[in-house]
């Protein structure tokens, strides 16, 4: 157990709704972020966004 946090290895047959909530919270994430990776000509790290972006970033993931 990681940030007391049961595996979902354990759980994914039990509790479906545990897998379900897992799987939405990555699949939002990775949207959100992707942002930050298509909105730069080159290599997403070298160009750093802007504050209104990363904020806009961190409310949504709240």
């Amino acid at each position: 157990r990681i940030f007391h946090v049961s595996s979902l290895q354990d759980t994914a047959r039990d509790d479906f709704r545990k897998l379900a909530s897992a799987i939405y919270l990555q699949v939002s994430t990775i949207s959100q972020a992707l942002i930050f990776v298509t909105r730069s000509r080159s290599w997403s790290f070298v160009e750093r966004p802007g504050l209104l972006l990363v904020s806009a970033f961190v409310i949504a993931q709240l």
